[in-house]
């Protein structure tokens, strides 16, 4: 394994641990789910959303390339 699929797989697995662990937190702080999980990530929204993107094997577009589609 290369060291770019190496930091994607640590990255993802880090996402996926904050994800459990935001599962049991949310219901008992009456948060959404998705709100724990930028909370326990504590990036910045641009770098969150490509983070749980990586990890969730989505595609994301950058408000910028949004904003280019209208």
């Amino acid at each position: 394994m290369n060291a770019v699929h190496e930091q994607a797989a640590l990255a993802g697995a880090d996402m996926q641990r904050h994800i459990a662990e935001a599962r049991a937190q949310a219901p008992r702080g009456g948060k959404r789910l998705l709100e724990c999980v930028e909370e326990r990530c504590g990036q910045p929204p641009a770098e969150f959303t490509a983070a749980l993107g990586a990890a969730l094997q989505y595609p994301v577009l950058t408000m910028e390339a949004l904003h280019q589609l209208e």
